[in-house]
């Protein structure tokens, strides 16, 4: 069994899929869950660092991207001369606000953005964001805190979202419990779609239909 993911405020739990590929929700707040709760937490750091080898070099990763973004200021200055009057403290937080937010849930669902972030990337409102996600048209995902995260992976760099996305999640979440079951259903790797997860299947321009296909499916069958 693989831990996929979940917390939401009402109910902490992990999604799992079993051997048979059927996903399981497993209640974290019982007080006998405590041994999958540390079990989780050993995992996801291990995978984090192992995913990322960054543990011990976070300086040097640091140095690193200031400097190629350095780089990059000076030749965007030389081409445009104009960007020169554009508030350093602005022009910072557009760019902290295109990196999508870090969490512990990383390496199973995300990374994910949060609210003031994506509001900013994508240059809208608290509201009219809240409108897509109430709308279906944005996948969102509650942490238990009641913090509103956002899979990064649902959008393209062009801050489109990918092709035929939004129609998938509406559908799942017909039949979903939470909104993380509908993230890790996305990112699981299926036989249907060639051993690609649903997000990569859509995101490459392949038939559409056999994610809403087997969406439907699956969100018929939760809703049983």
């Amino acid at each position: 069994m693989v831990p996929s993911a979940s917390t939401s405020p009402e109910l902490a739990f992990v999604t799992a899929l079993a051997a048979d590929g059927n996903t399981v929700e497993i209640d974290l707040t019982r007080p006998d869950a405590a041994p999958v709760r540390e079990a989780l937490s050993a995992y996801v750091a291990s995978v984090q660092t192992g995913a990322t080898g960054r543990a011990s070099a976070g300086e040097t990763w640091v140095r690193e991207v200031g400097e190629r973004l350095d780089d990059g200021l000076h030749r965007l200055l030389r081409d445009d001369p104009s960007i020169a009057d554009t508030d350093p403290a602005t022009l910072a937080d557009h760019l902290v606000a295109a990196v999508p937010t870090r969490h512990d849930l990383d390496v199973l669902t995300g990374p994910f953005y949060d609210t003031s972030g994506l509001t900013k990337w994508l240059g809208i409102t608290r509201q009219a964001l809240d409108a897509r996600a109430n709308k279906g048209s944005l996948l969102m995902c509650p942490l238990a805190d009641g913090t509103r995260v956002y899979p990064a992976w649902q959008f393209r760099t062009d801050k489109t979202t990918v092709p035929h996305l939004a129609e998938a999640v509406r559908i799942l979440r017909a039949g979903a419990k939470s909104p993380w079951t509908v993230a890790t259903w996305l990112r699981t790797p299926l036989r249907e779609f060639d051993d690609n997860d649903a997000v990569t299947w859509l995101d490459r321009g392949h038939d559409p239909d056999r994610v809403l296909r087997a969406a439907s499916e699956d969100a018929t069958r939760w809703a049983h």
